[in-house]
């Protein structure tokens, strides 16, 4: 191939076809983001929806959690809520967890991969949790995790954790649409928290009356 690249004409004819090879491909990649993104954007509209149809927390906490597998794959997850009595983190929903197990672990708020992604507001993505330290061993098989905060300006009301078996499955690009789905779902959260909470006030201020 270096002997042909030797003739100036030849050369100047293969640059060119080389070029026109590299815009074809340039264009096929930017196609395809712009698919994948008009693509996510459906889901999130159309979660966004679903999520904020009921006001029953529970309601609402299983249709987030079965959701993200819509938009990013996993072998486990969870939604966990900071309780508003104590500084540890209240297991709400799962999915491919051993709850008995989880039940017995207390998570405070400032500990694990959970307590840092609360403390300092950022995503978490842990492309192998056996070089993590602060990770808590809940699940043998698991390798990677991704983890991202449920807050509504600067207050953090939880976490959602995602784990995968594989090593390195969570990407930024991951990392990123987790967030944005995150930030509609922590409004579907609140909603059904004002509601529970509106609720079990008129309840109590009924008996009051009795």
């Amino acid at each position: 191939f270096g002997y042909y690249l030797l003739f100036a004409s030849l050369k100047k004819y293969l640059l060119r076809i080389f070029k026109k090879t590299s815009d074809v491909f340039e264009n096929d990649l930017l196609y395809s983001e712009v698919e994948r993104k008009s693509l996510q954007n459906f889901l999130l509209v159309e979660i966004g929806k679903k999520i904020s149809s009921s006001l029953n927390l529970n309601e609402v906490l299983e249709t987030i959690i079965d959701s993200i597998n819509l938009l990013v794959q996993y072998d486990a997850g969870g939604i966990f809520l900071v309780d508003e009595t104590a500084p540890v983190l209240r297991k709400m929903v799962t999915r491919g967890y051993d709850n008995n197990l989880l039940d017995k672990l207390l998570i405070k708020i400032d500990q694990g991969i959970a307590g840092w992604v609360i403390k300092n507001k950022v995503p978490s993505i842990i492309n192998d949790i056996t070089k993590a330290t602060d990770y808590f061993m809940v699940r043998e098989t698991t390798r990677s995790q991704l983890t991202v905060p449920l807050m509504n300006g600067e207050l953090v009301h939880g976490v959602m954790a995602l784990e995968s078996d594989r090593l390195n499955h969570f990407t930024p690009m991951d990392q990123e649409l987790l967030m944005t789905f995150a930030s509609q779902a922590v409004i579907a959260i609140e909603n059904a928290q004002l509601f529970e909470a509106s609720t079990q006030k008129k309840r109590l201020e009924s008996e009051l009356i009795v």
